[in-house]
């Protein structure tokens, strides 16, 4: 995926006859905050996010965990990024996870 980044950054770029580096820079700071989450382990995602929810929500989430709000935005330290990377992960611990806390079907 880095390198994908990085691929489309040169696309903008196009050999200078594009966008500015130190713009396409500005605009990429959300993906490259982001992307470390995708090859993060699902089991560390799933802790982060309930350490994050924990926090948010306090004790009232200890019996069951509540949809984060949706802020529109991406952000690696946002309960709800993380729970939108798990939905898109294609692996058992993710898709057990988001059925159990959930109730989310397997396929979104």
């Amino acid at each position: 995926m880095e390198e994908d980044f990085k691929s489309m950054k040169d696309l903008f770029c196009a050999n200078g006859d594009g966008l500015a580096m130190d713009l396409i820079d500005k605009f990429s700071t959300t993906v490259r905050g982001v992307l470390p989450l995708f090859s993060t382990d699902t089991e560390s995602l799933i802790d982060r996010f309930k350490g994050m929810t924990l926090e948010a929500y306090g004790s009232s989430a200890k019996s069951r965990l509540p949809l984060p709000p949706t802020s529109g935005q991406w952000n690696g330290m946002d309960p709800n990024t993380l729970l939108r990377v798990l939905c898109y992960r294609n692996d058992e611990s993710a898709t057990r996870f988001l059925k159990k806390t959930y109730n989310l079907p397997k396929k979104l």
